[in-house]
């Protein structure tokens, strides 16, 4: 995201190549997807984590959303299994929710 909130980069790393993460295969899995579903996933995915971003950030200064920020990752790497941390969770949800949409749409 850069400092003028004008533009902002999200890296979705596709998996061309066949081979899966342990992540990925537990997405797959838990949510039922296909691996040609994968990269929207992780899309949608991380679009929850820069709508909450901006949240914070349109609340408050660049001070406290680098502390949003940090604390986030601190909570990430303290966790046994980070895919079960609350905002993580709340991200597949969203996710999923949009998968499923999306898929209404389309027929």
């Amino acid at each position: 995201m850069d400092r003028a909130m004008e533009k902002v980069k999200i890296m979705v790393q596709i998996p061309y190549d066949g081979f899966l993460t342990n992540d990925e295969k537990i997405i797959l899995q838990r949510y039922q997807l296909s691996k040609r579903d994968l990269p929207y996933f992780i899309l949608f995915h991380e679009f929850s984590h820069l709508r909450d971003a901006l949240l914070h950030l349109n609340h408050g200064t660049l001070k406290d959303f680098k502390r949003y920020l940090a604390d986030c990752q601190q909570i990430v790497r303290d966790a046994p299994d980070y895919r079960e941390v609350p905002f993580e969770e709340q991200a597949d949800q969203f996710a999923y929710q949009c998968m499923l949409e999306h898929c209404r749409k389309a027929g």
